[in-house]
């Protein structure tokens, strides 16, 4: 019996991983002819795989994956979620016994893709900021500043590539761990030739979530430190996508229109405009005038 690939496409976050699944996804019917199934089993809103990371974090039997095993008939699959990196150390073992479990007779391969630590924790400290703080990790809805987190266990973690490739080889009983820089302008191209998909065209990954100014980032950190309401924070990157218009994921999702903005947490930003670094200060100085314009009673 020929023994069939399973690919892991693991993030890390932070290194196009929207953009890639996003690709992916688009390219699902082309790819499954090729011989590489991208299954149809996503999360509300995206085109991950995140029912994988939610299974192996609460249901340890792995209900969907082994489903989806069952029913793929390609020689190989890939699977992407950057959780698969983010939640390492969350998972249960005994959910990790079972993934090992179902993927017998299959080869498991890792695609990690890694960057530059610094610039990489720039990026990665505004998704911390910008995340809802739902429990899901302890850095969603930060209060930190991105020199501050620089320290956090979990940042070392991601940012030690060596001891995370590792250790993602003997969680998920892999073959190997393929590591590709994201600062080389080629990593998706000749992430796709190690799986062995060729196209005609050059394949290029579509942009997405486009980052966000560093003067807004450090703006929501401020809300955050005067709140840890939810409702309240929302409010506030409503706003901030209200005057910015941008295509990031997170502010795009927020539905419904702007709510009446929280006075004490405006009151917190206007005291404290002086303090905003001379590079950010005019920016935010302009969104600020843009809410007191909107919302005079405030």
């Amino acid at each position: 019996m020929t023994t069939r690939t399973l690919w892991l496409h693991v993030g890390i976050p932070k290194t196009s991983t929207t953009s890639y699944q996003s690709w992916m996804r688009a390219q699902a019917g082309a790819l499954e002819h090729a011989g590489l199934l991208y299954p149809d089993h996503f999360g509300a809103g995206n085109d991950k795989h995140n029912f994988l990371v939610g299974n192996l974090r609460h249901k340890p039997d792995l209900p969907i994956l082994e489903r989806v095993l069952s029913d793929c008939h390609t020689p190989q699959m890939l699977l992407s979620d950057e959780g698969l990196t983010n939640h390492l150390d969350d998972f249960n073992p005994e959910a990790l016994g079972r993934f090992r479990e179902l993927t017998q007779g299959w080869t498991v391969k890792i695609i990690l893709v890694t960057r530059d630590a610094e610039s990489w924790t720039h990026s990665y400290h505004k998704q911390c900021v910008l995340n809802p703080n739902n429990g899901a990790s302890p850095l969603w809805g930060t209060q930190m500043t991105s020199d501050q987190i620089k320290d956090h266990p979990r940042i070392k973690r991601l940012v030690d590539h060596d001891s995370l490739s590792i250790d993602l080889q003997t969680a998920f009983g892999a073959a190997r761990v393929h590591q590709f820089k994201f600062e080389d302008p080629d990593w998706f191209r000749a992430s796709l030739d190690l799986i062995g998909v060729k196209f005609e065209k050059a394949a290029s990954l579509p942009r997405s979530n486009q980052s966000l100014p560093d003067w807004s980032i450090e703006l929501l950190r401020r809300v955050n430190s005067a709140t840890d309401d939810t409702d309240i924070r929302n409010q506030w990157k409503m706003a901030l996508q209200s005057y910015l218009g941008t295509n990031h994921t997170i502010l795009t999702n927020l539905s419904g229109a702007e709510a009446e903005l929280d006075m004490n947490v405006y009151q917190n930003l206007i005291s404290n405009q002086d303090s905003f670094p001379s590079s950010e200060k005019s920016n935010a100085d302009q969104f600020l005038d843009f809410i007191n314009q909107k919302n005079p009673k405030l």
